[in-house]
């Protein structure tokens, strides 16, 4: 067994060998729980302290040069001058234990550097990918007890996924295993996975490849400290030989994508019902997603590409092939349409808030912590229900009612939007009366409907 101070030794040990090692400090607390500040603002609430955790992270953006970091509590403080990639290490006596707060200061940079030949290259252009980086991230993620025990996280279903747990169960008490699953819980499964499409194999070396210096949302690249590891990891457990051994099952779910994916007519539906361009789209995707989904817009020198990260072309199977083919569409539509919809939302903040503030009206309380603005949840309303604009003006009358049914149920059954049913309902007899509008000029008729329900 692995005492818990051989795990706190192995974590700061990870960190340090992709980041700069600094002193450690020191900090006595009464309670269990401590503030934070950074330039003397307070940084993202209150540290509360209640589970039984031995170590805490904490990712903080450099946007400044030697920014001020501050922990304090009731009994004591500890202020730390940053140096950009640097890890500290605070060590913090509690009431009922002691513990570890590392802070990781990472260089906060633009998402991008596009150049002209770059630019040339890809305009007007979609790709579809499976990067290998992401993939062993994905495996790892599998072996967590988060991804052991959350399905929605992880695609459970099918060959590849025991594969997968056949291969890798044997290292789930690897360090770098218990280091994800802490970053799991922290709710930074999207960001690191988008992050690792910055990165390559080159041999048996993780480097950077592209444009990209950061694909994560909060400007900072939280996967740099990870390499290392994820290096040995991949080595020690013969990750790039299964990944080989598994290429024609990968080139097979890029077909299905590439043949059942109308991309190009999404786009264009996108672009006529708003003000708003992009330049190219980007498809990540692994057969190890479920419905954790996310999508990003990447801007530099006049160009912009939009990237999602979705599931594989597996998870409708159990449908006639123009139902698949519609609802393979609805994975990645819903993702898209999040870089037209969000933008116009920021019109209408005020409304929205007031309207969509009490989240326990429009969402099952699980959601809470994934969305958790009445902004987050408005879009997540609106991005589903156009997609069923697009389904009625692309399907047949019966297949368009056999989707729109279809997506009322998941958003309804599955996901836990329990008033979709009524707001799709009044955005989609606006659409019919309004066909000659751009869907972003039906936002404030759409705001003022909803107040009904």
């Amino acid at each position: 067994m692995i005492s818990k101070k051989m795990i706190l030794c192995s974590l700061v040990v990870l960190f340090s060998a992709q980041l700069k090692a600094q002193p450690s400090y020191h900090l006595e607390s009464g309670s269990l729980r401590l503030d934070i500040t950074l330039e003397g603002k307070r940084y993202k609430g209150a540290l509360q302290l209640p589970q039984r955790e031995d170590v805490y992270e904490i990712d903080v953006p450099m946007t400044t040069t030697s920014p001020l970091f501050k922990i304090h509590s009731d009994l004591d403080s500890v202020t730390m001058t940053l140096a950009a990639d640097s890890v500290y290490v605070v060590h913090a006596k509690l009431p009922d234990r002691n513990i570890l707060i590392t802070i990781q200061a990472l260089r906060a940079e633009k998402n991008a550097s596009f150049t002209p030949q770059y630019i040339s290259s890809y305009k007007n252009t979609y790709t579809v990918i499976l990067p290998e980086v992401q993939e062993l991230l994905n495996c790892l993620f599998a072996i967590t007890p988060t991804g052991l025990r959350d399905s929605n996280l992880i695609n459970h279903q099918g060959y590849y996924y025991k594969e997968v747990i056949n291969h890798f169960i044997g290292y789930a008490n690897d360090p770098l295993v218990l280091k994800l699953e802490r970053k799991l819980k922290e709710g930074s499964y999207a960001s690191l996975k988008m992050n690792s499409n910055i990165y390559v194999f080159k041999n048996n070396n993780i480097i950077t490849h592209g444009p990209y210096n950061n694909l994560g949302w909060g400007g900072i690249n939280n996967l740099k400290p990870f390499i290392p590891e994820l290096e040995r990891f991949a080595k020690e457990t013969g990750f790039r030989n299964f990944f080989r051994s598994h290429k024609k099952y990968y080139d097979s779910l890029l077909k299905v994508y590439e043949k059942a994916l109308d991309i190009r007519k999404q786009w264009k539906w996108l672009e006529n019902k708003f003000p708003i361009i992009h330049d190219r789209y980007v498809i990540s995707f692994s057969p190890l997603v479920n419905g954790s989904h996310s999508t990003i817009k990447v801007e530099d020198n006049g160009f912009n590409e939009t990237i999602m990260f979705v599931a594989g072309p597996v998870l409708f199977s159990s449908y006639e092939k123009k139902i698949q083919e519609a609802m393979l569409g609805r994975m990645v539509f819903t993702e898209i349409d999040h870089n037209y919809v969000n933008p116009v939302s920021e019109n209408y903040i005020p409304l929205i808030d007031s309207l969509f503030g009490p989240s326990q009206k429009w969402i099952l309380p699980e959601l809470t912590n994934s969305y958790k603005t009445p902004a987050s949840i408005f879009n997540e309303y609106m991005t589903w229900s156009l997609f069923n604009l697009y389904a009625y003006d692309n399907y047949k009358k019966k297949d368009f009612e056999f989707i729109n049914q279809l997506t009322e149920r998941d958003m309804i059954q599955r996901r836990g939007f329990i008033k979709f049913r009524e707001f799709n309902k009044i955005l989609l007899d606006l659409y019919k009366a309004n066909k000659q509008k751009k869907i972003s000029d039906l936002y404030l008729a759409l705001l003022q409907g909803l107040r009904a329900l």
